[in-house]
Parts: C-alpha cells; sequence; structure tokens
C-alpha cells in the first residue's frame, strides 16, 4: 500500500474511533493538534514526483501521454488478451500482489 492510501487509511480509522459529543450530528468530529500531526507525519501529499536521472524522458508529460496508453493496451500481447496492467495492477501500487 503506497504512503498516501496509507494516510487515508489511517485518518479514517482515528476519525471512526472517536465517539460523537453529545450524540449524533452531521458535523464531523474534531481532531486535536496531536492527531493532527501524527496524521500529516505520513505526508507530503500529494507526494512530489521524482524522476529518473537515468531515463532521458522521465517525468515529461509527452512520455507519460505516450506510454500510459500502450501501457494498458492488450495488442502488445501476442494473444491481444493481456496488458502490462494486468501484472502490474495500479490499484496494487503496480504489483501484482
Amino acid at each position: 500500500m503506497n504512503k498516501k492510501a496509507l494516510a487515508w487509511c489511517a485518518l479514517a480509522a482515528l476519525v471512526a474511533l472517536i465517539p460523537p459529543a453529545g450524540g449524533a450530528t452531521d458535523e464531523p468530529p474534531s481532531l486535536t493538534e496531536s492527531e493532527i500531526r501524527a496524521i500529516l507525519a505520513h505526508g507530503p501529499w500529494p507526494v512530489p514526483l521524482a524522476t529518473d536521472p537515468g531515463n532521458r524522458v522521465s517525468g515529461k508529460r509527452e512520455a507519460v501521454e505516450f506510454g500510459e496508453p500502450l501501457f494498458f493496451d492488450n495488442r502488445l500481447s501476442g494473444s491481444d488478451k493481456f496488458s502490462c496492467a494486468t501484472y502490474h495492477v495500479p490499484e496494487r501500487n503496480w504489483t501484482d500482489n
């Protein structure tokens, strides 16, 4: 799980543990300063992009726009059934689980 998703899960867990004061309300519960500092310690958000110095097109928008459709294109496999994303799942932090 990436750091951003982990931080959001931690925030959701903290919010779920805070009991409503005096009954149910539509207002979200408030967090203490120490809780806020603990949550923000998992940042910064958004995570700054790191470029690969060994890749001359790393981080360039044109390269991303060119490569992204190829990454999800099944036609590049021999059987037309698989893409890179079949094995490097974006929702699983680009792993196969």
